[in-house]
């Protein structure tokens, strides 16, 4: 069966030839259309024998790419051996300057709760001293002057410390989470995942002839061929 894809053939020797492997590359593939489906003997061994026309129209086809591929890599790889040097004191830079930033960032925060820490405590006492004043005033028998007293203390609020590192156009800090497992024992089963990878090479190592509980093994069969 001829291929229905139309290849235009060009007059350059090169893409003629580029051509005339996309031709045969595409009449292998609509011939194997034909046994999509087998169903008796015959088909059964033209379909083998079609089966290693296409693998060796694909390893053709791979050849080809990688050698039009080739010195484009090599291109490629030069450019960036080019610059690497640029690019890796380029990275270390940002590396040390967002390390900085962030140290900065974070002492100024420790610094800010500190004097909220003192604040909030002076605040406290001031509370404190207030209310036994009240009480006292109380205790004399002075009513209104407890009521006063007592007002003045929940009235009393501690300042709001502003201290932060300095706000720069185009610098934003954004919060990660990092996970660290303590004790595996104590994580919640919805959390743990099964190494699917792990018993992928079990089963295929006992050659399916293995039992695993809450797992079930199928035989998946598939057709390989050298390629002609």
């Amino acid at each position: 069966m001829e291929s229905n894809e139309l290849v235009e053939v060009p007059n350059d020797p090169q893409q003629a030839f580029h051509a005339g492997i996309q031709h045969g590359c595409l009449t292998v593939a609509s011939e194997a259309q034909r046994f999509e489906k087998v169903t008796n003997a015959l088909d059964y061994t033209r379909a083998a024998d079609m089966l290693k026309s296409v693998k060796g129209s694909l390893k053709s086809l791979d050849a080809l790419t990688d050698a039009l591929m080739k010195p484009h890599k090599d291109k490629i790889r030069e450019i960036k051996d080019e610059f690497a040097e640029s690019y890796h004191r380029l990275e270390k830079a940002e590396e040390t300057l967002k390390a900085a930033i962030v140290a900065f960032d974070d002492a100024e925060e420790e610094k800010r709760k500190e004097e909220q820490r003192k604040a909030d405590l002076l605040v406290k006492r001031q509370q404190e001293t207030l209310r036994k004043r009240a009480e006292k005033a109380m205790e004399q028998g002075d009513e209104e002057k407890a009521i006063q007293l007592q007002e003045r203390a929940e009235q009393v609020v501690a300042p709001v410390s502003q201290r932060a590192a300095p706000k720069v156009s185009g610098l934003n800090m954004r919060e990660t989470y990092r996970i660290i497992v303590e004790n595996e024992n104590l994580v919640p089963i919805t959390y743990k995942c099964v190494d699917t990878q792990k018993l992928q090479r079990v089963v295929s190592a006992a050659r399916g002839k293995i039992d695993i509980p809450g797992v079930r093994i199928e035989v998946v069969k598939r057709a390989a061929s050298t390629s002609t």
